[in-house]
């Protein structure tokens, strides 16, 4: 499927707005091919106009949020066939949290079969004495179907058992 003039004449105007590069964009492209049958920007369009108002409501940066989007999106392993919508409201939960997304994704991966979450869970019950017990049933389903309930999940267990930030600053030194 060939890229029509306006999709061409786009890609550089959102390698420069989102803060991503055109091989990024090219495979979220790609996705959009897969998903639709055509080589348009629809799922980029529908991103910045999230990513906008995401950014106006959370004060996370545009280009943080829109760079993270453009992540999921071409990351059809992990997320499937994911709309511009929920990538973007995964972008902006990144961002308010603090995240990467290959921070995420690092820990999206250890909760997404049941062994290396279980292992995990009791990593982070044994390094927190006991007080943090995270349900590493739930939060393997979470993270191989609702990736966008994951990190919010896995934060309110963390916070339940008094792990915070300062918490985990106490740990580390």
């Amino acid at each position: 499927n060939k890229l029509d003039d306006e999709t061409k004449y786009k890609l550089p105007a959102y390698s420069e707005a989102m803060g991503v590069t055109s091989r990024d964009l090219a495979a979220a492209v790609e996705s959009q091919i897969v998903m639709t049958g055509k080589a348009q920007t629809d799922i980029l369009d529908d991103a910045m106009k999230f990513a906008e108002g995401l950014s106006k409501s959370t004060g996370v940066p545009l280009k943080m949020i829109s760079a993270n989007t453009v992540q999921i999106i071409k990351d059809t392993e992990r997320y499937g066939d994911v709309t511009a919508e929920e990538a973007t409201r995964i972008a902006a939960q990144l961002g308010q949290l603090g995240q990467t997304y290959e921070g995420f994704t690092g820990v999206l991966d250890k909760f997404q079969e049941f062994g290396s979450a279980a292992e995990t869970a009791g990593l982070v019950s044994q390094i927190t004495g006991g007080a943090v017990n995270l349900d590493a049933k739930e939060l393997m389903y979470l993270a191989s179907e609702e990736q966008e309930k994951f990190l919010p999940e896995l934060r309110k267990s963390l916070l339940a058992g008094g792990f915070d930030k300062e918490a985990y600053l106490a740990l580390s030194q």
